[in-house]
């Protein structure tokens, strides 16, 4: 709901007629099902805001239904939506322990609507800068009951014994009650306050695991109040005390929330002459130094959430709010620092990425690899359009910021990825000429990125070869244990061809050895090369795919033009100049650098300027005679290293063990480091990057967290 606020709100900036006579008119031109679904004589009875102007009643065509939605009646929605919106859960991650309430399933979650209020507040018109479309009580309503994030950062962890019902600690109340918290008497009323608090989660934590003296009872008010937990000098310490530790994601939400509630708090203040702002200004330089700090580390190392399933959008979002609204309040180093991150990380995104699709390696969570338990494709993240649960969030942001819609049913984005478009579309960041450039044309270059895990990828115009990454360790852990999702997990190596492909099933792939969290490494990739275990065939190209099998060893190959042939006639055709030939080699395990019963294989792909006909037939007759002789060449020893000379010439050695099938050498150099470098990005894991392209090369400094620099 609050999504499709924001876009009511952005629409009505953007037209202040809204869709009245003084406005455009919406036109549903036949596409939405829902047209003609109610009576005309009854729309005057559903709400008084909508006006149909045209509805014939002709069945064929479909009647082209031309909508007019007043201004003042989007303007109201939304005051009524809000102030009929109230707070139920608290803000940081849920299903958490919580022992203070006898519960092991904290409800939280509300940062996440805190994001998107935030944004409602700031695109309906923050203070002092223009007309708000929200009315006086519906910002009073927002302050008093729902934009809990304000004052200084939160802290990184909670205990389970006390203070986990809010973790985040919790905030309502009006400006002026911000402010007025920080008078003398108000800190005396929290330190009892807070007092108490400690006498009550004390029972909890001594019944685990030990008893206080009365010496501590004693001193307890005058403790808490000097920040100092009295149990941890009665407890022996570590076991004082359970610390959860709060997630990235979850983080970035809260700390970014908190820092524009703020401001605009501090604009409020400022405007009514009121006092005490500077105890709220000091506050929030805790927060702007926190972000920078985070926002610098993010830079450097990248998200430790890194491309993950479902969080990337909650990470994403928030920052892209301190991007759109960090200016309003004059903070050129945040909008920077807010900048420098997004365009990092669609520079990897871009440069990973074939018409928006891409198999990476993910952290967080472990079972939407896109897998079903039988090891086939299957559920929604295998859909690489799909947006449902556990989806790429970069694929939809990609749909809007780069168009890379072009396989989807007549190029259109699914109607129910909508709402997950509204905060890019409302938003005034715009990708950088080379990464726009890097995702959009399909030339030639290799990439490599470093984080927790690695990624790498060698790209030409007809496919994109992409590694499948390492396992890392999880996110966080609690007494040494973690949880298996937030694990790093490795993905299938994948050849994704750019002519068709709408799932997982669709590339030609190695899926490695395990499953989701228990994936081994697969990181064996060049230039139109690729190795591994498990080697699975295209579903997609299965009517273009000839096959030579001789027990327990195979050879395949595959013409694309047979399948998707190009229309010469077609200067628009999409498929033009995108044909390739693909030859591979599946053979049983031996047993000794893989299992028997298991499968190693190499695949070679090439692109083939021939786009139908007899000539791209003759060239493929003499691409599987050749490679028939080079692929039985290949012959693994009992560590698996082996050699291969690829239809474009490269002398390949590599090792197919398992445990991390690699890539050794290319033509006698060794394989690149597994450090962020290539045609795309070049970093060095301290803040300063290169992005590289085509209108590039754009030059970034965040090695001084208080200084970020982008340069042009």
């Amino acid at each position: 709901m609050a999504a499709i606020l924001v876009a009511k709100a952005a629409f009505l900036r953007a037209n202040p007629g809204g869709g009245g006579p003084s406005g455009p008119r919406l036109n549903a031109a036949s596409a939405p099902p829902c047209a003609g679904k109610v009576d005309r004589a009854a729309v005057s009875s559903l709400t008084n805001c909508v006006r149909i102007l045209a509805s014939p009643n002709v069945p064929n065509p479909p009647p082209t239904v031309d909508i007019l939605v007043p201004a003042d009646c989007l303007q109201r929605q939304i005051n009524e939506t809000v102030q009929a919106m109230r707070k139920t859960t608290v803000l940081g991650s849920s299903d958490l322990p919580c022992i203070e309430n006898l519960s092991f399933k904290s409800a939280g979650e509300f940062d996440v609507d805190v994001r998107v209020l935030v944004r409602l507040l700031y695109i309906a018109g923050p203070v002092g800068r223009q007309a708000s479309i929200l009315a006086p009580e519906t910002i009073d309503h927002m302050y008093s009951q729902l934009l809990a994030t304000r004052g200084a950062p939160s802290d990184g962890t909670y205990s389970i014994f006390g203070s986990c019902g809010e973790p985040a600690g919790d905030q309502l109340g009006s400006p002026e009650d911000t402010a007025d918290r920080h008078a003398w008497y108000n800190e005396v009323a929290d330190a009892i306050g807070d007092a108490l608090e400690w006498l009550r989660t004390l029972f909890f934590k001594t019944a685990v695991y030990t008893l206080v003296g009365p010496p501590a009872l004693a001193a307890a008010p005058f403790l808490v109040a000097a920040g100092v937990d009295p149990t941890d000098l009665v407890t022996p310490l570590p076991f004082a005390d359970i610390r959860i530790p709060e997630t990235e994601n979850h983080r970035l939400m809260i700390e970014s929330s908190k820092f524009l509630v703020n401001a605009d708090i501090i604009g409020r203040l400022e405007s009514k002459g009121y006092d005490r702002v500077d105890e709220v200004r000091a506050d929030q330089a805790k927060v702007r130094e926190w972000l920078l700090r985070r926002l610098q580390d993010i830079a450097a190392n990248d998200f430790r959430e890194y491309n993950a399933r479902p969080y990337t959008r909650y990470s994403l979002n928030a920052v892209l709010n301190l991007h759109d609204f960090a200016r309003v309040h004059g903070d050129a180093a945040m909008q920077t620092a807010a900048r420098i991150v997004l365009d990092l990380s669609e520079a990897k995104f871009a440069s990973t990425s074939n018409r928006g699709r891409r198999v990476p390696p993910f952290r967080r969570r472990s079972e939407y690899d896109g897998y079903a338990d039988n090891f086939a494709p299957g559920g929604d993240p295998a859909n690489f359009y799909a947006c449902v649960e556990g989806c790429d969030h970069e694929v939809y942001r990609a749909m809007l910021l780069s168009n890379q819609a072009q396989l989807m049913p007549n190029s259109r984005v699914q109607d129910g990825a909508m709402s997950l478009l509204i905060y890019g579309a409302t938003s005034s960041y715009r990708l950088p000429a080379p990464v726009l450039s890097n995702a959009v044309d399909r030339r030639p270059f290799q990439q490599t990125f470093r984080h927790a895990g690695v990624e790498r990828v060698f790209q030409r115009p007809a496919f994109t070869i992409t590694a499948g990454g390492v396992p890392t360790d999880a996110t966080a852990a609690v007494l040494g244990k973690s949880d298996k999702s937030d694990l790093g997990v490795a993905a299938p190596t994948t050849i994704i061809p750019t002519v068709a492909g709408l799932f997982l099933g669709d590339t030609f792939r190695f899926d490695g050895v395990g499953m989701r969290d228990k994936r081994l490494a697969n990181t064996c990739v060049a230039d139109g090369f690729a190795c591994g275990e498990q080697p699975v065939l295209a579903n997609g190209f299965q009517a273009c795919t000839e096959g030579l099998v001789s027990g327990d060893d195979e050879l395949w190959f595959v013409s694309s033009p047979k399948c998707f042939p190009t229309d010469v006639n077609n200067p628009n055709d999409l498929r033009k100049g995108l044909g390739f030939f693909l030859a591979a080699r599946f053979v049983a395990c031996p047993d000794t650098f893989c299992e028997h019963g298991r499968r190693w294989g190499v695949m070679d792909i090439v692109e083939t300027p021939e786009p139908t006909g007899e000539k791209a037939a003759a060239s493929f007759e003499r691409f599987k005679q050749e490679r028939t002789a080079a692929l039985r060449a290949i012959q693994p020893d009992a560590n698996g290293h082996a050699n291969y000379k690829t239809a474009a010439g490269r002398q390949i050695e590599f090792s197919l063990k398992e445990s991390g099938p690699t890539i050794m050498s290319v033509d006698g150099a060794p394989a690149p480091p597994w450090t962020t470098a290539g045609d795309a990005v070049d970093a060095d894991g301290r803040g300063r990057a290169t992005l590289k392209g085509p209108g590039g090369p754009i030059s970034i400094d965040f090695s001084d967290w208080a200084n970020p620099r982008r340069t042009p």
